[in-house]
Order: C-alpha cells, then sequence, then structure tokens
C-alpha cells in the first residue's frame, strides 16, 4: 500500500510539473464529483442494464461457490508463486504508469504540458477514489486470502482482505481513463489493458486472489476509469 501510495505521489509530481505556475488543479474536482455522480447513479443504471447486472452478479457467485477454491488449489509452485507477486507489483506499480504517461506524451505531442497535467491529475483522482472504494469493499468483504495457512477456502467474514483485487482496480483503472481518453489510439489502449491483464493475471499466480476477486476488481476498475471522463 505505502508504494501505491508513492506511485500516487509520483503522478501527483507529473502533474504539478505539467501545469506549472498556473497550478490548474481542476480536474481534480471535477472528476471527484463525476465518481461520486457515477456512484450515486450506480443502482439505478444497474437495473435499468439488469441483464447484464444478472449475468454478472451469475458468474461471480458461481465463481466463488463453485470455481475459486479449485482453480487456486492447482497453483502449487512456490517460485511461481514469488515471481507472479514480484512482478504484479512492477505492473501496478511502474509498467502501467509508464504505460499512461508514455501514451499521453505520444498521442499529444508534448510532456510537461497542459495535456499531460491533465491526464495525470485526471488518473490521480481516478486511482485515489477507487483505493478508496476498494478498501472499503475490503472492510467490509473481510475475505481470506488463496495463501491462507488454515482452510483456504475463500470464506468472506474472516478478517481476510482479499475481495475485490486492489491489484486488478489500480490497474484497471489507468487503463480504462488512458483509453477513454485516447478512444483513436489503438495501440496505447491494447498495451494498457494487455498489462492490466498481465497485473491481474498475476494476483492468481501469486496466489493472492481468488478468480472472482479478479473478475470484480477488473470491472470495478475499469468502470472507474470510463465514469472518471464520462460520468456527468
Amino acid at each position: 500500500m505505502r508504494r501505491f501510495i508513492s506511485s500516487l505521489l509520483l503522478l501527483g509530481l507529473v502533474a504539478g510539473l505539467a501545469t506549472g505556475a498556473q497550478a490548474q488543479w481542476a480536474p481534480v474536482g471535477v472528476t471527484l464529483r463525476r465518481l461520486a455522480g457515477g456512484t450515486a447513479a450506480l443502482p439505478a443504471a444497474a437495473l435499468h442494464h439488469w441483464r447484464a447486472t444478472l449475468l454478472f452478479a451469475v458468474s461471480t457467485g458461481a465463481l466463488i461457490a463453485w470455481g475459486d477454491a479449485p482453480a487456486s488449489g492447482r497453483i502449487q509452485s512456490p517460485s511461481l508463486e514469488r515471481s507472479s507477486n514480484t512482478w504484479s507489483n512492477r505492473g501496478l506499480l511502474y509498467i502501467e504508469p509508464a504505460v499512461v504517461i508514455t501514451a499521453t506524451a505520444i498521442e499529444s505531442r508534448c510532456l510537461f504540458c497542459p495535456a499531460m497535467g491533465h491526464m495525470a491529475l485526471v488518473t490521480l483522482s481516478a486511482e485515489a477514489y477507487a483505493t478508496a472504494s476498494v478498501q472499503t469493499l475490503k472492510f467490509a468483504a473481510r475475505r481470506e486470502r488463496p495463501g491462507t495457512l488454515d482452510d483456504a477456502d475463500g470464506g468472506f467474514n474472516e478478517s481476510g482482505s482479499s475481495f475485490p483485487s486492489g491489484h486488478a482496480v489500480g490497474a484497471f483503472t489507468m487503463a480504462s481513463v488512458l483509453a477513454h481518453q485516447y478512444p483513436n489510439s489503438t495501440w496505447a489502449d491494447w498495451t494498457a489493458y494487455t498489462v492490466a491483464g498481465g497485473v491481474t493475471a498475476a494476483r492468481f499466480t501469486a496466489k493472492e486472489h481468488f478468480p472472482s476477486d479478479l473478475l470484480v476488481g477488473s470491472m470495478l476498475g475499469f468502470f472507474t476509469g470510463r465514469c472518471a471522463l464520462q460520468c456527468r
């Protein structure tokens, strides 16, 4: 968590350098208002798109009931778990932010400029909001992680922090912000989502999360990034 906060502060530094003396920090307030409005409108949107909501709920429930524990039990390589954990952290903290910064610099044809500042501030705000949301959900769910030494069956209300995956939320939030900021940049979108998918998959092979944790985290991150730019 401390390293992730350090990455957020680095994005803030980039934003400060890009916005310069004018201190154009308005995107922070706009983004947070959009996210708050989107959160408030979520129940109505879920009812309106009830088919998609039902499919998502059934898929998640099926994974929790029948898929999570058997899938996680197939990971039996300590070396794979260690390397996956290392690369999932590197992907979230360094590779994904580097993709966002590089793609923004190429698409806007500048580095320390208002476009970069706007992108950094929107991403920073979305990540902060997503982090607060996921920590709230973790506290409410209290799901044990796959690597728990006792039964490791993915039980809820057992003082764990597995549901949902914070890495999946963070990585897909960054990727989604970039994709919705530059919808016509296919290479940037594919690169960002590929890295986010790699981070998410590595959390499974690291035995840090169950598949349902990753599914919910990915969807939460995607819609957080989308809402950061498109919610009203």
